[in-house]
């Protein structure tokens, strides 16, 4: 009796843990051109939900202008995307509840007229560098008081698991560099 009745917990135990876990996630991609439907790259684009405008997400897009968001969970997002030289974009809400393909998204050039130059430093969120990708987390407000497994999570292209596993764009041979080390 007593093997019965804790078997009978043990399966309820595991049911109700595997009933909590995150069912599925979810995939959103597009793709960023300009006026005359050319691929632009490398534009930043931020992932945020709508309920508390929290970054949840950074992709740059690739040469072909293309971006993913993998391993999503359900929910209410936004988008917006920067470039150098054209008008941030800002999208609708997106509702995700499965794997969702946006429509291209058309980024408008920046037209201004300069009346005089003030070079002001700010270090962008992300840096495309020749070699590798550079996310600079002092530009993340978000990254006050967060772990780095927190703020990797963040990085493009970066994947981290539930058991704390990193890849890259699907490749678990990654190095990280903290702080150059």
């Amino acid at each position: 009796m007593k093997i019965i009745f804790t078997t009978l917990i043990a399966l309820f135990l595991y049911s109700a843990n595997a009933s909590a876990q995150p069912q599925s996630s979810f995939t959103l991609t597009s793709k960023v051109i300009d006026a005359q439907n050319k691929p632009l790259a490398p534009a930043t684009i931020y992932l945020k939900r709508v309920l508390d405008s929290v970054l949840v997400k950074t992709e740059v897009s690739g040469a072909d202008g293309k971006f993913s968001f993998e391993k999503l969970q359900a929910g209410s997002y936004y988008l917006t995307i920067a470039m150098l030289g054209y008008e941030t974009y800002q999208s609708e809400t997106i509702t995700l509840t499965a794997n969702k393909t946006l429509n291209d998204i058309r980024l408008r050039e920046k037209a201004t007229a300069l009346k005089g130059v003030t070079i002001a430093g700010e270090k962008k969120l992300i840096e495309q560098k020749i070699d590798r990708t550079v996310m600079n987390v002092d530009a993340l407000i978000s990254s006050g008081g967060a772990t780095a497994m927190d703020v990797l999570e963040k990085a493009p292209g970066v994947l981290v698991d539930q058991n704390g596993g990193i890849s890259l764009k699907g490749k678990n041979s990654v190095t990280i560099f903290i702080d150059r080390k």
